[in-house]
């Protein structure tokens, strides 16, 4: 999404939503590109949520995974 130059060069005779979006911002900013600009965003921001959320879990079962390990070697002790 932000290499449009690149996108520019490779893109052949078909269009890319970064160029779409660019080439309409040229002209205006029309209720159609909020439309996408929004979903792109919410997108956007479910991934990371859900990346977070992933994220923590995982940290919390490698915590409790030490947790157990270090209780099982104290009373074996």
């Amino acid at each position: 999404m932000d290499e449009i130059a690149v996108s520019f060069f490779l893109i052949g005779r078909d269009n890319t939503l970064p160029l779409e979006i660019w080439g309409r911002l040229r002209r205006g900013i029309t209720p159609e590109i909020n439309a996408v600009s929004t979903i792109i965003f919410l997108f956007s921001l479910v991934a990371i949520v859900l990346w977070y959320g992933l994220r923590m879990r995982g940290e919390a079962g490698i915590d409790a995974g030490v947790e157990i390990v270090e209780g099982v070697e104290g009373t074996a002790g």
